[in-house]
């Protein structure tokens, strides 16, 4: 399983599941705390919002998959919104049990790693 946006990430991950023969998993746990928010503009509901997203993010992911399919590499993509998104990585990963889990983190500038500090 690979959680990665693309980018050298993917380059090396690819590189790496191409070598060992390896199916790669993308994989991306989203979630948006305002959805829930009463009186939001536009709101269809809350759970066609959530489906919208989704959908919308999985397209997304499914690019990146085509990319490393058209190198040969076995993709599967999937999507689940949960919260936070770090135990929602956890939770996938006890579900699927990769051999290899590899993630890359949001970037922070030195000021807000050094402020959660």
């Amino acid at each position: 399983m690979c959680v990665f946006r693309q980018g050298r990430h993917l380059d090396k991950a690819a590189h790496l599941a191409g070598a060992m023969h390896a199916q790669v998993e993308l994989f991306h746990c989203v979630f948006d705390p305002h959805i829930a928010r009463p009186g939001r503009f536009g709101s269809r509901g809350i759970e066609q919002d959530i489906c919208t997203i989704v959908d919308y993010r999985h397209r997304q992911l499914e690019t990146t998959g085509e990319q490393l399919r058209a190198r040969e590499i076995k993709v599967h993509t999937s999507i689940r919104w949960d919260d936070p998104p770090h135990e929602g990585i956890v939770r996938q990963v006890l579900r699927q049990e990769p051999d290899l889990l590899i993630v890359q983190s949001a970037r922070r500038s030195r000021t807000a790693r050094w402020a959660r500090s």
